[in-house]
């Protein structure tokens, strides 16, 4: 994900808790990649699969997404 999108995912975070007086477990991208970065695990390797929708789907105007293949990395 995009430093961007991580930035606005986190505003709508915390745009939810604002109700209970209470803020996301991130800043922003540089305090989510500074928490990251500072994680004393060693060398492990980064591993990944790709995901994609199994559903019905419609038989018009099919979303993009679900016929898209998406990469999930951890």
């Amino acid at each position: 994900m995009s430093a961007s999108h991580i930035d606005a995912l986190l505003d709508l975070w915390a745009a939810t808790l604002e109700k209970h007086n209470d803020h996301p477990p991130f800043a922003n991208h540089r305090d989510l990649y500074q928490t990251i970065d500072s994680i004393p695990l060693g060398d492990v390797p980064w591993q990944s699969f790709a995901v994609k929708f199994c559903g019905d789907k419609p038989d018009v105007n099919v979303p993009p997404w679900m016929n898209g293949s998406y990469d999930v990395w951890y």
